[in-house]
């Protein structure tokens, strides 16, 4: 990746300054929260900690530190779920070891963002789903929800539900994967439009002062996720991706932060 950070006007150096900014901020708000045990005030420190971790995760890739980054990852995960966000479950997929979504499980879903609990990788590795009533008692419960939007990029929650549906689904009468290339399809196209507009403002890009990352988690955690469950039913992720209609720059961040999970 790092060799073609020029070519995104994008510099290492400025990266690896940034990323060391992100540990020190998010780590002494982690540091900070053992004062504020039981107050309102914990919750935004912790947030503010797994927000700044989860950036470092992020930098780290561009640098091409995967080591370092599911390091940061891992822990801005540990700190999403001590602030009661779902959300560290999905970023676990770029983490360092698996957290039991068995263990966060609500009645039903309280609010749209708990739909990440679905995207927990263990549920991915369900033998037959068909058979996992909880998992299927939750996923029902998120229809409520479609329209809501989730994310750094605001996707709509349909369109997650649209792809771990495809990706959990009878694979027999899908063997192209037709079905889950137009599930993947709109989760790129918001990304690459993203990355579009952001690009045209030079200053704020190359200072990473947009509000999402260019190598953004909430779209490499769905398509390190897809990429591994594709694996079990012998499909290949990188294979579907560049037959989508993605521009060169978007093509060469993802390959880039797929590769180093090798899921390119």
């Amino acid at each position: 990746m790092i060799e073609e950070l020029q070519s995104l006007g994008l510099d290492s150096r400025r990266i690896l300054r940034l990323r060391e900014g992100s540990v020190g901020i998010g780590r002494a708000y982690l540091h900070d929260t053992d004062s504020r045990e039981g107050t309102s005030a914990r919750e935004v420190a912790v947030l503010a900690a797994a927000t700044n971790l989860r950036r470092a995760g992020a930098h780290s890739l561009l640098l091409n530190d995967v080591n370092s980054g599911r390091q940061y990852f891992q822990e801005a995960a540990m700190a999403y779920l001590a602030a009661d966000s779902m959300y560290g479950l999905f970023l676990q997929a770029l983490g360092k070891t698996d957290i039991k979504a068995r263990n966060y499980l609500v009645q039903a879903p309280r609010q749209p963002s708990d739909m990440f609990w679905l995207w927990s990788p263990e549920h991915f590795r369900v033998s037959d789903v068909a058979e996992d009533r909880s998992l299927l008692m939750f996923r029902k419960g998120l229809e409520s929800f479609r329209t809501e939007s989730v994310g750094v990029l605001g996707l709509p929650v349909a369109m997650y539900l649209d792809l771990f549906d495809s990706l959990t689904g009878p694979s027999e009468g899908d063997v192209s994967g037709i079905a889950i290339s137009e599930a993947l399809f709109p989760i790129v196209s918001v990304y690459s439009a993203a990355v579009r507009r952001a690009r045209e403002d030079h200053y704020h890009w190359t200072r990473f002062a947009t509000s999402f990352h260019p190598l953004e988690p909430d779209i490499l955690g769905v398509l390190v996720t897809a990429s591994r469950a594709l694996r079990t039913t012998n499909r290949s992720l990188s294979e579907m991706l560049d037959k989508l209609p993605l521009r060169d720059d978007v093509h060469s961040l993802l390959r880039g932060g797929l590769g180093q999970y090798d899921e390119w």
